[in-house]
């Protein structure tokens, strides 16, 4: 999954992840909670990556609230070493997008960008490329499944992505 999302495949650092996240929850959750389809959502790409369930279930234990999102990003790039890699917004809009990108969660979002100096044109270039993908998405399940098969009928809800 990495290789073909983000072109690499690595074991992040422990120390990467855990600045990682905190960044990811304060843009998600800031439509006022990190809501069930998010949370499911954000751990399911986590162990699609590899990441471990007991690192995973301790993202649980973060309050987004909490976070100071311009440390949180400025350590993220520090510790990763980052500059030039905007993966984290392409995260960030994917988990949102689980309930509904919403314009609290966007507002948190180019903050984040803002206070890395990635221009705004870049940031509403990964958010077209994230409605790209929901389309494509959209048009292969219609393309294998004309017909909704048993296994859809729970799937289906959720799935509006903006």
């Amino acid at each position: 999954m990495q290789r073909e999302i983000y072109g690499v495949a690595i074991e992040w650092p422990l120390e990467v992840i855990q600045a990682y996240i905190p960044v990811l929850l304060k843009i998600v959750g800031g439509d006022g909670e990190v809501s069930d389809a998010e949370w499911d959502y954000l751990l399911g790409r986590g162990r699609a990556m590899g990441i471990p369930d007991e690192l995973l279930h301790s993202w649980t234990r973060i309050d987004h609230r909490e976070v100071d999102l311009k440390a949180a990003v400025q350590r993220l790039y520090e510790v990763a070493g980052s500059d030039g890699s905007y993966a984290f917004l392409y995260d960030a809009i994917k988990v949102s997008s689980a309930d509904g990108y919403h314009e609290s969660e966007r507002a948190l979002l180019l903050a984040a960008a803002e206070t890395l100096e990635i221009p705004l044109a870049l940031v509403q270039q990964i958010e077209a490329l994230v409605r790209v993908e929901e389309q494509v998405r959209r048009m292969r399940v219609e393309l294998l499944y004309p017909q909704r098969t048993k296994f859809h009928q729970d799937q289906d809800q959720g799935q509006d992505q903006g």
